[in-house]
């Protein structure tokens, strides 16, 4: 064998070894090489195209319109419409559905770029297919679970929504009730023991108008030897620290009479607000 036939045989089997190695890359990396003639309607492509689109490998290069019954119907538009636009404005990019021989659907990506004669006028169309089956099929779960956590969160919101709509409405049942009471004077204080409510019974007993007293010293209501003694400090005191006061006493009314009350202080264990309620 001369020298020359042996460095061409060299280059037959180097050319070999990479194509063979350029076609176990594509496979390893579910990608697939394809050039098509615009002109002439026939294209080329690497084998694992075929295996992209459902086809045998060694099936014979056939046209484009040959290989368009396995795209999802609905996709061809697009990938037609992808490729036209190529041609004005560049490499295109393009997801679409292809069907297997045995019924099963694939989603397929396809990357290229048309390239165009001397006058202008696009010439072939070169790129690479991919499948993104597996992608698409995880996008599918994830917005089946943002669909389903957003139809939780929806059905949370509607209960709580329900939920204050009854605690409003219960409490607008629990302020008439007590609005209502005429016997019993029953207000409520803040942790320092200022008056921020006032009911009509209250304002019966004491004589103070509920725009008089909101926002004054509960003290007021105690005699001056009960202040100095520290009585009213203690009450709030012993409320808090055990959740309740009672006790007998005399208290003050607006015009400086005396009358016996029993005094009941209850501790709101509301930790925003830290409010006291007083009845007597």
């Amino acid at each position: 064998m001369s020298d020359y036939q042996a460095e061409r045989d060299k280059t037959a089997r180097t050319s070999r070894e990479t194509e063979e190695r350029f076609r176990i890359a594509q496979v390893a990396g579910g990608i697939g090489w394809f050039e098509w003639d615009l002109a002439t309607n026939t294209w080329e492509w690497t084998p694992y195209v075929a295996v992209l689109f459902g086809f045998d490998p060694e099936t014979p290069r056939p046209s484009f319109v040959d290989w368009q019954p396995a795209i999802f119907i609905d996709d061809v538009p697009k990938l037609r419409s992808a490729v036209e636009q190529a041609g004005e404005a560049g490499p295109y990019y393009v997801e679409f559905r292809v069907t297997h021989p045995d019924g099963s659907l694939h989603w397929i990506a396809g990357k290229g770029e048309v390239t165009k004669d001397d006058t202008g006028r696009p010439q072939r169309v070169a790129g690479v297919y991919f499948d993104i089956s597996e992608r698409k099929a995880l996008e599918a779960r994830l917005l089946a679970l943002n669909e389903g956590l957003e139809a939780r969160v929806s059905d949370r919101a509607r209960r709580l929504a329900a939920t204050t709509t009854q605690l409003e409405e219960t409490e607008l049942r629990f302020r008439h009730l007590i609005e209502g009471v005429t016997d019993y004077a029953i207000f409520m204080l803040d942790p320092t023991g200022n008056v921020i409510s006032w009911n009509p019974g209250a304002e019966r007993i004491k004589g103070y108008t509920s725009e008089e007293i909101v926002g004054q010293h509960f003290s007021r209501f105690y005699t001056e030897d009960d202040r100095q003694q520290g009585i009213p400090q203690f009450a709030l005191a012993t409320a808090q620290r055990s959740g309740k006061y009672e006790a007998e006493g005399r208290r003050l009314r607006k015009d400086g009479s005396t009358f016996m009350a029993n005094v009941i202080i209850n501790a709101i264990r509301d930790q925003q607000s830290g409010r006291w309620e007083l009845s007597g």
